[in-house]
């Protein structure tokens, strides 16, 4: 892992987004069983409820988990009141979740199978990297998708908090950039930035009224601070 404060962090280890090119099914049908550890778990929890800290989504709010995984984040979301359902790539990490009795289905971010305006707000929990971890073209086409994909689903108001572990700070920032231009307003917010074990990054998500490709895109970048305690 090296770091320089004027290029921005950049992850030099092979990840497995890397190591299985995107295919995210592929990985979770080998990997998928750890996910049910408890040390897992209780890392996915942190993650997941540091978001809500980040994007207040009104009480008894429709959400969707997409990367839901096992459904750990789903079983949280309802305890706490919310309506949640859950979408994902791996028919082997679904299998878990519907042995749990949550409402589960199988698809790709990219194109849900999932009416428009369903959804109040959506959470997505160490997913997206799967998608911008392709090389060139390639990833920066499907994260544009994936950012439509998201701003289809939800309602007029909808909102979002995804945390993802990109490769690098500039693919962090173009993510974020991406969903702006899907009409979004885009908040990125990185949590012990200069610690690379402990960095976390989320975009929270605020939906516009209307799409405008035509505005200047920026991005807000915000660091922790004493009101927003990090995981």
């Amino acid at each position: 892992m090296a770091q320089n404060a004027r290029k921005g962090w950049f992850v030099a280890k092979e990840r497995p987004e890397e190591k299985f090119s995107g295919n995210a099914a592929k990985f979770y049908s080998q990997e998928g069983s750890g996910y049910e550890k408890n040390s897992i778990k209780n890392i996915q929890s942190k993650i997941l409820l540091r978001g809500l800290q980040l994007v207040n989504f009104p009480s008894n709010s429709k959400l969707l988990d997409v990367g839901c995984g096992t459904g750990l984040g789903m079983e949280i979301l309802k305890e706490l009141g919310f309506k949640v359902q859950g979408i994902d790539v791996s028919p082997d990490l679904l299998k878990i979740a519907k042995a749990k009795k949550l409402k589960v289905m199988l698809g790709d971010m990219r194109k849900m199978p999932i009416k428009d305006l369903q959804f109040d707000g959506i959470v997505s929990i160490s997913a997206l990297q799967w998608v911008i971890g392709k090389d060139g073209a390639e990833g920066k086409r499907d994260v544009q998708v994936v950012a439509d994909e998201f701003f289809r689903v939800l309602t007029p108001k909808g909102k979002a908090i995804i945390q993802f572990y990109p490769k690098s700070e500039d693919e962090a920032m173009h993510a974020g950039k991406a969903f702006k231009i899907a009409g979004f307003k885009a908040t990125l917010q990185i949590d012990n930035e200069n610690n690379a074990k402990k960095r976390k990054v989320y975009l929270l998500l605020e939906k516009k009224r209307e799409k405008n490709k035509k505005e200047k895109v920026g991005l807000s970048l915000q660091l922790p601070n004493s009101q927003l305690d990090p995981a």
